[in-house]
């Protein structure tokens, strides 16, 4: 996959955009975590393609959340939906 090849992320941010939840680090970074019990970071390697998976799923609305809390609560209320 080329580096900026966002195809293997897409799922992040359209059809399973449920899922995840961008969590707000208190250095100002987000890290993609995926709903679940127990919540599961998405590591992405390369610092470009996280930038460009993180802006994508910015601009589709995915919640951003500032707590592990939050986390766990937004997988609660997506097991319950």
């Amino acid at each position: 996959m080329p580096k900026s090849d966002l195809s293997g992320h897409e799922a992040m941010w359209t059809t399973e955009r449920d899922k995840f939840v961008l969590w707000k680090l208190s250095s100002g970074a987000y890290m993609p975590m995926q709903k679940g019990d127990p919540p599961m970071a998405q590591l992405i390697c390369d610092e470009e393609l996280s930038h460009l998976v993180i802006t994508k799923m910015l601009e589709a609305g995915v919640p951003v959340v500032d707590s592990w809390a939050d986390i766990a609560s937004a997988a609660d209320q997506a097991a319950q939906a």
